[in-house]
């Protein structure tokens, strides 16, 4: 990357090289071939994302990685960390840093087979600078874990930068790209100037491609960047609105990738209960092709993972697009009214199940499992009851039908022979039987 011929000459153009724009959109399409459609939200620093942090008043370094690790669907035991003291930390003793010091980096410790986080003890005052460095290095990691070849020559800090960015932290970053200060205590004057590694006209070029990517022009969180980089971020959204270059266009994306292949790899993922997994490469398949079938299964198969995550009002606006976009995509009747029903609003649920048995598209024994299910929060006991056994009658392998049995059998007082359906539906590899067999 040449860092930067800077356009100086015109108010109306991104301030960034054509050399170095097009590093910026290969990287970001790279980005997207590997981990799919990036997410529409911009991560802050607030409850909603760090939740285990804001939880308790005493700031934890565990709950700030756990929260990271949340984030990234990273395994938070695979973490330890550290503070490091340094010339920063001493008093009364004068002193000047040449070069930057080391205030967070992340490693892999061989001796204990773990990632460890070092943070400088100074950086503890700089909560949201420590953030944003963090949010650098967790996304290192995340590329590692990934198991993905990447950029690692002279650009490959820069490359962070952006993956930074896809994953969500743009908004961090752009808000901590410096930190600056003066503390004094008597005559003891304290000074810091702290710099990311990336310049603020390739961090606004980087969100406006992120922006481009997501179709969307004018997103919400433009509005909380500075002043400066949300100047440079409209003089890029303009240009890249204007431009011809189709690079960014993600419906070409990898476009020679094999769809039936990513349905297969979406579904093998699916098999071994990684749901997450599974619903990033079914968006990527969306992006990638214009069939509206093949994206009518995709949308159909995002929300029946959604489902096995248990986030059923979540999967619902999923189902409704499979049905916009294929009237006859088999099981998203079932699949909506079933994801209708467990959200509470049973007689809109009971709708899409009667519509998905009169098309004649359906699996009745998961249609009687969903009706039984509708009776059954309905407090029409007896009714549940003759729907679940004309499931079992059928005899045709249905997704979690022992596990919301055994359920059924324990709200009725049957304690010991609700046990052993759930131990069945365990025994089949359900996570959910799982889990709850070891709450049991």
């Amino acid at each position: 990357m040449k860092l930067f011929g800077i356009n100086f000459g015109s108010k109306k153009a991104p301030q960034i090289s054509s050399i170095d724009r097009e590093w910026v959109e290969g990287n970001f399409q790279w980005l997207v071939s590997v981990f799919g459609q990036p997410k529409p939200e911009q991560i802050s620093i607030t409850d909603k994302w760090f939740p285990k942090t804001f939880k308790t008043k005493q700031f934890s370094i565990d709950n700030l990685i756990v929260d990271f690790c949340n984030q990234l669907d990273l395994d938070p035991s695979q973490f330890d960390y550290a503070i490091r003291n340094d010339i920063r930390d001493t008093s009364d003793i004068p002193y000047a840093l040449k070069n930057n010091s080391i205030d967070c980096l992340i490693h892999f410790d061989k001796e204990t087979n773990k990632y460890r986080v070092e943070l400088a003890k100074s950086v503890l005052n700089h909560p949201n600078w420590m953030v944003s460095n963090l949010c650098y290095e967790f996304s290192k990691v995340k590329l590692i874990e990934s198991k993905v070849g990447y950029d690692t020559g002279n650009d490959t800090n820069l490359f962070i930068y952006l993956a930074a960015v896809f994953f969500g932290y743009g908004l961090i970053i752009g808000n901590n790209l410096t930190n600056t200060g003066t503390k004094r205590d008597g005559f003891w004057v304290d000074s810091w100037n702290y710099a990311a590694n990336i310049p603020y006209q390739v961090m606004a070029y980087a969100l406006a491609a992120l922006a481009k990517i997501q179709n969307n022009d004018s997103p919400d969180w433009k509005n909380e960047l500075p002043k400066n980089l949300r100047k440079e971020f409209d003089l890029s959204m303009n240009y890249l609105k204007n431009s011809k270059n189709k690079i960014l266009d993600t419906k070409r994306i990898d476009g020679s990738s094999d769809v039936k292949k990513l349905l297969k790899k979406a579904y093998d993922y699916y098999q071994l209960g990684e749901f997450s997994k599974a619903i990033d490469i079914l968006r990527k398949i969306i992006l990638l092709t214009d069939d509206n079938e093949i994206q009518s299964i995709a949308y159909h198969n995002i929300g029946y993972y959604k489902i096995r995550l248990g986030e059923f009002e979540n999967s619902i606006p999923d189902f409704e697009k499979a049905l916009t976009l294929n009237t006859n995509c088999r099981y998203a009747n079932d699949n909506l009214g079933f994801a209708l029903i467990m959200s509470g609003k049973l007689e809109k649920g009971r709708q899409y199940i009667d519509k998905a048995m009169l098309s004649g598209r359906n699996n009745q024994a998961y249609s009687y499992r969903n009706l039984a299910l509708y009776y059954q929060k309905k407090g029409e006991f007896d009714v549940a009851k003759s729907y679940f056994m004309k499931a079992f009658d059928l005899n045709t392998p249905v997704d979690l039908l022992d596990y919301y049995y055994g359920q059924f059998l324990i709200q009725m007082g049957k304690e010991k022979e609700g046990l052993e359906h759930i131990k069945i539906s365990a025994d089949l590899g359900e996570k959910e039987g799982i889990e709850m067999l070891k709450q049991l």
